[in-house]
């Protein structure tokens, strides 16, 4: 960040804080805001989860460097996808479920019928010094999208906010409306045309947990003028060269569960699966998507010997926002630095500064921090790793911490561990999920963290 950015930073959260301070009647605010989370939805678990009494203030400046590191670490995944799903030898070392002759494998390879290869997703990542570095990109609709407007919606309703803006203008970042924008164009690529009956395909397994998201959804649909509903895919049935839920024919699917789920939900996709062989459906969060949320991809970006056909200068690009990754598995690699060393023997001795992760692994599930081991326990994982074949070792990125005035009486400054996950719609930035947690803890609502909203102001 620059000086000037960074001036203008400071600016603003002086004079936010400066307007928390001079509210009349403090308790009666923080009541209010409390039961207006509750009322909005903005929960988990019963319990508010906007923790904090400001928002991540962004300038326009580094929200534009956020876009072309974003537009970077997109193409490489998707030329990094390509070169691996096409080649016999690389696929089995880096797509896992992807790798076979099965239905996953097959549902990648089918043509999507519209030009982006990706419509919709999530890079996760930290703000650093040299900018956003995304750990991981998870495809598909996007997570996040729910607690990121209604954050939003609701701190820029307030009076602070108001008074605020008419002494720095500032602007939220809605994403759901970019959502149904992408989706509609994604229809019209397709070679549909008007508003398209849209089913999202949701297991009823993950029906709990995605309520307060699909009733977001519905709201944004109707806003859109879409017809939005929810179904099992069991209920979805392919007839006269169209996907049906009952007699009606699907124009668009949304996919509501993991590409790791197809063998799992077996049967329950038989119409899914006959009508996307069949080009009969526009699913926009295509089966490829998914594919590129394997973080063995990174491997394939960060490593210098690899490939790929992509202009040098968005390789480059990337390459800066990407952590130094490799696949787990015996041999020799390169490291960060350009040295080739035993990867194992690499491993072990730099546990304080790598982490392993299952390459298609989500929601922070079995990644290994390494500077939470011991040295025998760091070996152990490291066996798992290298038996199951299919994990990755990353550089660590710092865990930043940003200092929020917090929803408590007094509203005082905390230090929290923050992450910045671009929530990207059509192949741009829509906006951020920016999970928060106090002191150096996870940050993953399932965890115990909170979200804060962004406003972007002129910088």
């Amino acid at each position: 960040m620059t000086d000037p950015q960074e001036a203008a930073i400071t600016a603003a959260t002086e004079a936010w804080r400066g307007r928390l301070s001079s509210l009349a009647d403090p308790i009666e605010f923080l009541e209010h805001v409390e039961a207006s989370q509750l009322a909005a939805g903005l929960t988990y678990k019963g319990s508010a989860v906007m923790p904090v009494a400001e928002p991540v203030f962004l300038t326009e400046s580094e929200h534009e460097g956020d876009r072309r590191a974003v537009d970077a670490a997109l193409a490489a995944l998707v030329a990094a996808g390509e070169r691996v799903f096409a080649d016999p030898v690389l696929r089995p070392r880096f797509l896992g479920d992807f790798s076979g002759d099965g239905v996953s494998s097959e549902l990648v390879n089918l043509p999507t019928g519209y030009d982006l290869p990706i419509v919709f997703g999530r890079l996760d990542g930290m703000r650093v010094g040299t900018g956003l570095q995304f750990l991981e990109f998870n495809g598909g609709l996007p997570g996040g999208v729910t607690p990121t407007d209604l954050s939003a919606e609701l701190m820029a309703s307030w009076g602070v906010a108001q008074d605020f803006r008419d002494s720095i203008p500032f602007r939220t970042m809605t994403t759901a409306p970019a959502v149904m924008d992408a989706l509609v164009a994604t229809w019209h690529s397709y070679g549909g045309s008007g508003r398209p009956y849209t089913v999202l395909a949701l297991p009823h397994e993950l029906e709990e947990i995605a309520t307060p998201a699909v009733a977001y959804l519905r709201r944004a649909a109707a806003a859109a003028d879409i017809e939005f509903t929810v179904a099992d895919p069991a209920d979805l049935h392919h007839a006269g060269a169209r996907l049906r839920r009952g007699d009606r024919a699907v124009d668009v699917l949304l996919r509501g569960f993991f590409t790791t789920m197809v063998d799992y939900l077996a049967s329950r996709l038989d119409g899914i699966i006959a009508a996307l062989r069949a080009g009969d459906v526009c699913m926009v969060t295509s089966m490829r998507s998914g594919m590129y949320g394997y973080k063995s991809l990174f491997a394939a970006i960060t490593d210098e010997s690899f490939e790929l056909d992509l202009p040098s200068d968005v390789l480059r690009t990337a390459r800066s926002h990407l952590p130094w990754t490799r696949l787990v598995e015996p041999g020799t690699c390169t490291t960060a630095d350009g040295d080739r060393v035993d990867l194992a023997s690499y491993i072990v001795g730099n546990r304080e500064h790598l982490v392993l992760k299952p390459a298609a692994g989500y929601g922070g599930s079995d990644v290994q921090l390494g500077w939470q081991h011991t040295d025998d326990s760091w070996q152990a994982q490291l066996q798992t790793a290298l038996r199951s074949g299919d994990h990755v070792v990353q550089r660590a990125v710092e865990s930043p911490q940003h200092e929020f005035a917090t929803l408590t009486p007094g509203f005082p400054v905390v230090p929290f561990t923050t992450d910045h996950n671009p929530i990207i719609t059509g192949n741009t930035v829509a906006g951020y999920y920016v999970r928060v947690t106090p002191g150096a803890g996870l940050t993953n609502v399932t965890a115990g963290a909170g979200v804060a909203p962004t406003f972007v102001i002129n910088g």
